[in-house]
């Protein structure tokens, strides 16, 4: 598949090289399924091999990169401090730690030769299991004191809705049942960088973070609950590999992040082109409008979904997606 690069927004050379910069240790395995992938949903597991074979070309926009260039410079940044012993003293120091138990921290040791008197931390480790023909594997971003940690530079909203909770209880869950030598509390520590955070938006929103970075702890699944939902995903799998679009099982509308639908309401039915003369979220309440005024018309918007076309790797295969909105 030829892909294609653009830069529609003019971003600069300095910028560019860095956005379009990949160090990721990519495996090229078709029975290999990482962490984060597994967790995707069915659909998109299965669609995502058909979608590129279909694709002749791929489009780009540097500006597409923006995003997770700066998550993975965080995730560097953070692995640069924590494995160079220089480093990370001067910032113990400044901590209040005192130089002996700065001296009682050894970062990735190698299992075989772990001194039961330190205290062991890992970063940045990749483990593999075999299970039902594939391989899963995943690298987690730290393990302190037998914590998972994780790391995610996201949206303060993703704080205050709590929306991506069970995502994280089901990625640490996996990470623990990869690595359950280095992995020994029952919950991850989900650690967040926000990128659009606003010292003036302390205290006017509900649950606002009081600082740019904050964590929470979410508990985990068993290591038998978290094996039986990865056999059991990965049975699905292998059941649907070969079967049409059509009879995939249908992403959930969180999935897919769909858009409420907008009833909009038009005082004169032959002048919808414009601006509605009000909108809902709720049809009933718009049906009601419409039978107080006694006149005008109800158009409903379709549906949207947000992560589909921009976010998906399905994307081409997908026959669902020809139930929504994309303009």
């Amino acid at each position: 598949m030829k892909q294609q690069l653009t830069n529609n927004h003019n971003i600069p050379l300095l910028l560019s090289a860095w956005l379009l910069s990949d160090e990721y240790d990519y495996i090229h395995d078709p029975n290999y399924l990482s962490v984060t992938s597994l967790m995707r949903p069915i659909q998109e597991i299965v669609l995502s091999p058909r979608a590129v074979a279909m694709a002749t070309t791929q489009e780009l926009d540097i500006s597409d990169r923006i995003a997770s260039a700066l998550g993975n410079s965080v995730h560097n940044a953070v692995e640069r401090v924590w494995t160079n012993k220089e480093l990370l003293v001067k910032s113990l120091i400044q901590l209040g730690y005192e130089p002996e138990d700065i001296d009682n921290i050894e970062v990735n040791p190698q299992l075989q030769l772990l001194d039961p008197t330190k205290e062991q931390v890992y970063i940045e480790q990749r483990a593999f299991k075999k299970l039902e023909g594939f391989t899963i594997g995943g690298k987690f971003d730290a393990v302190l004191g037998g914590i998972v940690h994780d790391i995610k530079t996201t949206s303060v909203w993703t704080w205050i809705k709590s929306a991506r909770d069970e995502d994280y209880r089901l990625q640490g869950s996996i990470y623990r049942w990869l690595n359950q030598d280095k992995i020994t509390e029952d919950y991850i520590r989900v650690c967040f960088l926000f990128t659009d955070w606003q010292k003036g938006m302390v205290g006017t929103v509900e649950g606002y973070p009081t600082a740019r970075c904050a964590y929470k702890d979410v508990e985990l699944m068993s290591i038998e609950e978290t094996e039986r939902w990865v056999r059991n995903r990965l049975r699905q799998i292998k059941k649907l590999r070969d079967a049409p679009a059509e009879d995939m099982p249908p992403c959930s509308d969180e999935e897919v992040w769909l858009e409420k639908p907008v009833y909009k309401y038009y005082s004169n039915p032959m002048k919808t082109d414009g601006r509605a003369t009000k909108n809902f979220s709720d049809h009933s309440e718009a049906v009601a409008h419409l039978q107080e005024k006694g006149k005008g018309i109800i158009l409903s918007s379709p549906p949207k979904a947000k992560k589909c076309r921009d976010y998906c790797n399905a994307f081409l295969a997908c026959k669902q997606k020809d139930s929504y909105d994309f303009d």
